[in-house]
């Protein structure tokens, strides 16, 4: 006999609101090192007070600082105006887009409303998000209008639903993908996807005038907002693009290279501390193979957009010389662990029907349980602690913040391991350099010395420093930093 769905839709919402409810409550406090946030937020501030010049000189004087898309900038600049940075209300500010792209995750899949609240449980307890919601970027943005853009196109195109007005209802698709792609320029894959459905739905009926007006309005809303924003912010930067390379060789080892790290990484989502832990390369092997299974499986015609987002994705991901754990594939880890609960599925109904329905719900609630177990944990030793991240909200590096802004010059050029960090916090350009003889080819006026190298193992070594004693003079020192002053600066 099989489960009530009734019941065990309750009993998935309620976790569904713990596991929210645990993320709300468990912010730390400050930021971790990835100095992406302070490249957000300095481009935020940039937009809040309307002038360029200052990020355009950082820019050009600064070897590693990028230039991001600026859809994220441009969410966070109003608050940026009335909040400064005030870090806790913008995660939260921020992690609110990840609760909205739920909703639109479960609309998209809620054909099987217990199999797509137990995906959004999955999600919203998992380990990996609940960590990932300390960082300010523009990943949650990006998730929740790319679902919003799939949703509509489901809706509209494959439902032929109207929203207002027919007009209307493709113009807020293209809307969509534009705010998507504004936020992460991997969005792009978007508009391969919604050609495919088009051409899949309309066929030949595509080139009626009438019927092509209305399919051609997405790509026009699109490409003319994405000039509107060039000419409105005529800053871009390549740094990204500069690290493709279309030679034949290449591209085959990249694609080589990120199989084999993309087979390894799917254990993050769940527990990372215990069980699964030990078992990584099995877990990732077993729900890869799942998640085969339910794709596979779910190869019918009303679910093209599905199937067809995952695999532009994936051929993207496949191609990109960089990676980062989790973070680039996040657009796809929903659909990922969709089809692994219905691989799941599909799994135990083969080997009992009357016992499938509650194999796959145990398998579920067993990750789900171990997921909210690491949840607690981490948001308990958060409570009980100071739940200051180490960052640059620690009390040393607010020390030498403070010094920085009282005894440099604006024109000064500073030697820090962030860049981006040294930028917004004491408004001087800075430059990370590994090596002595960058360093003395930088002009810099200043060094930063970072005392743990369990966490930056590529600074110029400290004995290194030392024996420069005739061209370097210490000026502060901390628990955890040293900063030196250049006796006569490299012109």
């Amino acid at each position: 006999m099989a489960p009530k769905k009734g019941l065990i839709f309750r009993i998935l919402l309620v976790l569904l609101f713990v596991s929210i409810v645990i993320n709300l409550l468990s912010f730390q406090n400050g930021h971790n090192w990835g100095d992406d946030f302070a490249g957000y937020l300095k481009q935020a501030q940039v937009l809040s007070k309307g002038n360029f010049a200052d990020l355009k000189v950082n820019m050009t004087q600064m070897d590693n600082i990028l230039n991001y898309p600026w859809g994220y900038p441009m969410l966070l600049s109003p608050f940026i105006h009335l909040l400064d940075f005030h870090l806790n209300l913008l995660k939260l500010y921020t992690y609110l887009f990840f609760i909205l792209s739920l909703l639109f995750i479960f609309l998209l899949l809620r054909k099987d409303r217990t199999m797509a609240l137990m995906t959004l449980l999955l999600l919203s307890s998992s380990p990996y998000f609940w960590e990932f919601k300390e960082n300010l970027l523009a990943d949650y943005p990006n998730l929740c209008f790319t679902y919003l853009s799939l949703y509509l196109m489901r809706e509209v195109i494959q439902g032929q639903k109207i929203i207002l007005n027919e007009l209307l209802s493709h113009f807020l698709i293209g809307f969509s993908v534009f705010v998507s792609f504004s936020m992460r320029n991997q969005s792009i894959v978007l508009l391969p996807v919604l050609l495919i459905l088009q051409l899949f739905v309309y066929g030949r009926k595509a080139l009626r005038p009438a019927v092509l007006i209305k399919l051609i309005l997405p790509y026009i809303t699109f490409f003319a907002l994405a000039l509107v924003l060039s000419w409105l912010i005529p800053i871009s930067s390549t740094a990204y693009a500069e690290q493709y390379n279309f030679s034949l060789l290449f591209i085959l080892k990249t694609i080589g290279n990120n199989v084999v790290y993309y087979l390894k990484v799917w254990n993050e989502l769940f527990d990372s501390t215990s069980l699964i832990a030990h078992f990584s390369g099995i877990f990732s092997g077993f729900a890869i193979c799942l998640a085969l299974i339910g794709f596979a499986g779910s190869i019918r015609k009303e679910n093209i957009l599905l199937l067809v987002f995952p695999l532009i994705c994936i051929c993207l991901f496949l191609i990109t010389p960089f990676y980062q754990g989790l973070r680039y594939a996040m657009p796809i880890v929903p659909l990922f662990v969709f089809f692994f609960l219905k691989g799941a599925h599909y799994l135990s109904m083969k080997i009992s029907r009357a016992r499938g329905p509650y194999a796959y719900l145990c398998l579920g609630i067993f990750l789900v349980l171990l997921s909210l177990k690491s949840i607690v944990a981490g948001a308990y030793v958060n409570y009980r602690t100071s739940r200051i991240m180490k960052g640059p909200y620690e009390p040393d590096c607010q020390e030498l913040f403070r010094y920085i802004e009282k005894n440099t010059s604006p024109a000064d050029r500073i030697e820090f391991w962030k860049p981006r960090v040294i930028l917004l916090y004491t408004g001087r350009n800075s430059i990370f350099t590994p090596t002595r003889e960058l360093y003395l080819n930088k002009g810099l006026k200043y060094m930063v010395y970072y005392k743990y190298p369990d966490i930056l193992n590529d600074q110029i070594p400290l004995d290194t420093v030392y024996m420069h004693k005739d061209e370097l003079s210490p000026c502060f020192s901390n628990n955890s930093y040293l900063m030196f002053k250049t006796r006569e600066p490299a012109k």
